[in-house]
């Protein structure tokens, strides 16, 4: 019985000191309080959030393709487009999914989030982690002719 306490004991202990931080843990934008940082963004952390959501939404409108959405057949609707990815520690964006119900859409919308510029990487506990975004994008396709 001693036995069987002192392996609990001992696994026990394992678990416990070795939840410090983890070369594989991607942490949530929502829940990390020093986020990537977008290139021209300044500001307090608060701020920082902020500006970095204005930005990569800027970034994505500007850079979306509305006479190839046209091409695809999209015209004056709207549709709503989900994006996660990942900043890496390096500041480059990677994993990017796009959530649409087309394809051709889906590959657009990834196309563009894959062509994010560096940023510069978050941090927790004085080290550079990665971290997953979350982004919904309400996109209403103009009339084209």
């Amino acid at each position: 019985m001693k036995n069987l306490y002192l392996i609990l004991m001992i696994f026990l202990g394992f678990s416990v000191f070795s939840q410090g931080l983890s070369q594989d843990e991607v942490y949530l934008f929502d829940e990390i309080k020093y986020v990537p940082v977008y290139p021209s963004c300044k500001g307090n952390s608060k701020f920082l959030k902020k500006c970095f959501r204005e930005k990569v939404e800027v970034f994505f409108r500007e850079n979306l393709d509305l006479i190839k959405l046209s091409k695809f057949g999209f015209r004056d609707g709207k549709c709503k487009i989900n994006v996660q990815f990942i900043v890496e520690k390096n500041g480059k964006v990677k994993d990017v999914i796009a959530i649409t119900q087309d394809f051709r859409l889906k590959t657009e919308v990834e196309k563009i989030f894959k062509s994010l510029p560096k940023m510069k990487p978050a941090k927790e506990g004085g080290q550079k982690v990665p971290v997953k975004c979350d982004f919904s994008v309400n996109l209403e396709l103009p009339k084209l002719k």
